[in-house]
Parts: structure tokens; sequence; C-alpha cells
């Protein structure tokens, strides 16, 4: 565990005790990435910070109080979004430790690692409430990526303004809006009326459930319905936390999570027989994920998702090809047409296409870019130095090349 080379992404609760348990295990190289700044809320559960530090970055504080006390280790922070980071920076890790609160962000790590030139392992964690889920992307394994288990994921809280899908009752059960019209029977069904209801017939307009004085007013008003009914009030916490349709993270769930995370890789170490991860395949995991349930005791399930044959991610067969800038883009297609017996393909990034065999798409430029040199697609921000594009021969299955212009 100590050569390993691991990039914590998240520097929240959860990261927090992600990071305490790798210097723990005695890793010595850690590079922090996260966004966000200090708030007060996060003082009370994530123990790296302080009042102090309200305002500072996340990383920054982590990295300061870790090279203080251990300052034998490498730590390194960067203050940015994780998407904003060249392919290379990551091909230098073995471990990618996933403490994210969004799915785009997930998204964007497991579909990085089976795009970059050497075996990284993903550990993907998450916390909500008293439970706590924790997921190991392996390229080389046999089981699921988080594009194929894309629907175990919730979406709620993730948009932006407090916009969801439905809004539940106390027991979190889906409540009809129209229902919320009637006699309420607990306090959330007050907080609904006075959002959905009364905001929008006596202010006239909808509500903006990230502004305190919105959310403020529609606590007095589920206040005054509440005693109309004779229903026990609950305080402001409970109602912002209904609004925001967020569920508090209690610092047993971060703690139980964060070991579960640490353990798998430490797990898949132990497999390889050292630190840093060798090129093997395929290798043997006894699971791919693990779920903790803490509502009423303590349980782990441990089980196994296998891939999806039809997953974009990671069920298509990657190709590493290397050519030079002066080399064009036809030989690239006529390398594809040869080696693998097929006329017509389609050619394309993530931004746009590149080339279509298609007579219906005759006159759209795809023929003329076959004589433009890599050098002459990089400079028009047609291509990038080390892309990859997904190639589509006819029926068969799409694949991917990894392509390196030199």
């Amino acid at each position: 565990m100590g050569a390993a080379k691991v990039l914590v992404v998240g520097c929240g609760g959860l990261g927090n005790e992600v990071v305490k348990n790798l210097i723990y295990q005695n890793v010595k190289d850690i590079t922090l990435v996260d966004h966000d700044t200090v708030e007060l809320s996060n003082i009370s559960r994530q123990f790296f910070f302080s009042h102090e530090d309200i305002g500072r970055s996340k990383a920054v504080v982590i990295e300061e109080k870790v090279k203080e006390r251990y300052p034998h280790m490498s730590i390194t922070s960067f203050v940015k979004d994780v998407e904003s980071f060249d392919i290379h920076f990551f091909e230098s890790f073995d471990y990618i430790m996933g403490c994210l609160d969004n799915i785009s962000s997930r998204m964007f790590l497991n579909n990085l690692v089976f795009t970059l030139r050497r075996d990284v392992i993903y550990i993907d964690g998450g916390v909500e409430g008293l439970r706590g889920s924790v997921k190991v992307v392996d390229r080389c394994s046999h089981f699921a990526c988080v594009q194929c288990t894309l629907g175990n994921y919730a979406t709620g809280g993730e948009q932006p303004g407090g916009q969801r899908e439905g809004d539940v009752d106390g027991d979190g059960v889906p409540l009809p809006v129209c229902s919320i019209a009637g006699r309420p029977t607990n306090f959330t069904h007050c907080v609904l009326h006075s959002m959905h209801v009364a905001f929008e017939q006596l202010r006239g307009k909808k509500p903006n459930v990230s502004d305190r004085t919105h959310v403020l007013w529609i606590h007095e008003e589920a206040k005054k319905r509440a005693t109309q009914y004779r229903i026990d009030h609950e305080d402001y916490h409970v109602t912002r936390q209904i609004v925001q349709n967020t569920i508090p993270t209690t610092i047993s769930t971060l703690m139980v999570t964060s070991s579960i995370m640490t353990t798998e890789m430490h797990t898949v170490a132990s497999q390889m027989g050292r630190g840093e991860l060798q090129e093997v395949s395929p290798r043997t995991h006894h699971h791919s994920d693990v779920l903790y349930v803490g509502e009423k005791g303590f349980y782990l399930l441990h089980y196994k998702m296998f891939k999806n044959p039809q997953c974009i991610i990671c069920s298509r067969k990657r190709i590493h090809i290397t050519f030079k800038r002066s080399d064009t883009f036809g030989q690239l297609v006529r390398c594809i047409r040869r080696d693998y017996g097929v006329d017509r393909i389609s050619v394309s990034t993530e931004s746009a296409i590149l080339f279509f065999a298609a007579g219906c798409l005759v006159g759209r430029g795809y023929e003329r870019r076959l004589s433009a040199t890599f050098a002459q697609l990089l400079d028009r921000g047609e291509l990038r130095e080390r892309d990859y594009l997904n190639v589509q021969a006819g029926g068969a299955p799409s694949f991917v090349f990894l392509l390196d212009v030199e």
C-alpha cells in the first residue's frame, strides 16, 4: 500500500474520512481535488476543518494539516473541477477514490478509467442518511461499471433550484402535489402546501429553495397551517430538509462507508501483491458492490453486478493507435477498413462526427476531410492530441480507438 498513488476526488465528509484512512493504511502519496470551500455546516462532521477555515478551500486545508502532522507524506491539492484536468493527469495514479455528491462527476470518472492507457481502479462511494454504498470499477473485471447500473443512483437533489421529480411525505412515500390542498395529517403536508400552493398564491411566483428568506416564509406559513389543524410544529431545520429534499448525513455513515472504500482498495492491492497495479487481465473480485444499511442495526450486503453486454462504456472494444501529425485522416479510415474488413463506417468524437460513409450524407464535407492532416484537424479544433474516437462499423458492435497524435 505504501507505494500506491491515490487520487481523492471530493473533500467533503466522505473525503475527510477516506484521507484519514489512507494515512492510517500507510499510503504516502495522495492527491486531492475539490473546488468547494469550507462552510459552517461542514465543521460538525468534517474533522479536518475548524472555524478558522471557513471560506478557505477544502483541499488546501486538508493538505496543510496533513503536511503539518505527517511531513514525510507527499500530498498535493488542486482547487478545480475534476472534469477540467487533462487525461494524462489521471494516468499517474493507481486508484481513484470518488467521494462525490453528484452523478455527472461519477459518470466522468467512470468513463475516464476505460479510456486510460493503464489500468486505474475507480472506487466510488456514496452516502444518504443511514445508508452507504461502495462500487469498485475495474475495467479488467467482469463486473458492471457505473453506466451499467445508472438506474440505481438517485437523482433527487442534484438539479439546481431544488427541482425534483416529486415530493415525499413523512414516511418517504411519494405524495401527489394535487393532494396537498386537502386536510394535512402531518407537518410535512403543511410545508408542502406552503411551498406549492400558498407561496405562489400570496407572492405570485415560485419559491427559490436556495433562498433562506423564502424557506423561512414557507416555515412560518407551515406553522400557521399546522396550528389550524392541530398538528405539532417542527423546527426550521426540518422545514429546510423537506423543502430542499435533503437527507442529513450522519458521521457514523461516513465512517463506515469510507472504511469500506479503503478496505476494498486494500483488498485489490493485496491481490496484486504490491501497492501499484500490475497489468493483469482479468482480475478476480469476489463482489462488485457493497451496501451498508444502518437504520435498524449494522448490515453489510456484498453482491455482484455483472457487465451489461450492451453498455456503451465498459463493453466496447478499445484499441490504441498512433499517427504522426503529418498523416492524413484518410489513412486512419483506410486502416480501419483494411484491418476490420468493413467499408461502411462512421467515426466521431464527443463533439462532432468526423466521417460517415453513407450516401444520404454526401456533400457534408466528410469525404473532403479524408485529405486533411491530423495537424490541420488539431488546428481547427476538430480533434485533440489525445482523443478517443467512437467507431461504428456497419451492424457490428461499436468500438473505440484511443488516438495519439505525435
